[in-house]
């Protein structure tokens, strides 16, 4: 699994991106779950479903899948 996290410019719709890819045979999790998102609003941009940012943190990721997610923080 491999994640990048970006900061976005202010004005931009989400203040985070974050970018992960599962390149294992089998589901992954995330790994947020250290990441504090706390009460950001959070995107899966490619489905355009919201989801809480617990359920974002703990998340599973297909193999050979990735997703997009952009991160409202409020900061």
């Amino acid at each position: 699994m491999y994640v990048s996290w970006y900061s976005l410019p202010q004005g931009a719709p989400y203040s985070r991106l974050v970018v992960a890819s599962n390149f294992t045979r089998s589901d992954a999790p995330l790994g947020l779950a250290a990441a504090k998102l706390g009460s950001s609003a959070v995107r899966e941009l490619w489905s355009g479903r919201d989801m809480a940012a617990e359920v974002a943190a703990n998340m599973t990721v297909p193999a050979k899948k990735f997703v997009l997610l952009g991160v409202k923080t409020g900061d």
